[in-house]
């Protein structure tokens, strides 16, 4: 399952007056760098959590249905804007919305076939069905959980005291304390 990244979010849920707050920053100098580490930190903390924290579109390509439920990679999920399958034209076809629902309860985000529905086979053997869908806590900061802005916050301080060593370091765990914090937030798999 390929996932991509349609519209990205509008805002940060910590902002650079919070993040220098944080920091213990008072200059203007390091504005630009601070910036970019707040976005590379919630990045990788959506990555580490497969949460959204703040309201974004994402694509999902399948190669097949494996089923009547198709789990979606970035939770919370708000809605589902558009479900395509490509047949052996390569025409897409959306499938009327009565054929699925939006099932977001317990922390999953799933893509549940009604019992009445029929989900065609798609005709293009490499992503021919794709999932367009909304997914986040809300449109601002005020949206995410504070443990979740909190776990940010450390993350962007992590990065910020530890620049030189970030980029030997690729795919290093979270920082101390941040596990902790994102724990209930977390997809469980059995």
């Amino acid at each position: 399952m390929a996932s991509t990244l349609l519209t990205a979010p509008s805002a940060e849920p910590v902002t650079l007056a919070e993040a220098k707050a944080h920091l213990r920053i008072d200059h203007t100098a390091e504005d630009t760098v601070i910036t970019g580490i707040i976005t590379a930190a919630r990045e990788a903390l959506e990555e580490a959590s497969g949460l959204a924290l703040i309201t974004q579109s994402w694509r999902v390509a399948l190669d097949e249905w494996r089923g009547p439920v198709v789990e979606l990679p970035r939770r919370p999920a708000q809605l589902v804007t558009e479900v395509r399958v490509t047949n052996l034209n390569g025409e897409a076809t959306a499938l009327d919305a009565s054929a699925y629902d939006l099932k977001s309860a317990g922390g999953l985000a799933r893509l549940v076939k009604t019992p009445a529905a029929v989900w065609p086979a798609p005709g293009r053997l490499a992503g021919g069905i794709e999932i367009d869908y909304v997914a986040g806590f809300g449109d601002g900061a005020a949206d995410v959980p504070r443990a979740l802005r909190q776990a940010l916050l450390m993350v962007i301080a992590h990065v910020y005291e530890n620049r030189e060593l970030l980029s030997q370091d690729a795919g290093a765990p979270l920082p101390s304390g941040v596990e902790a914090l994102i724990a209930p937030y977390r997809r469980v798999r059995l």
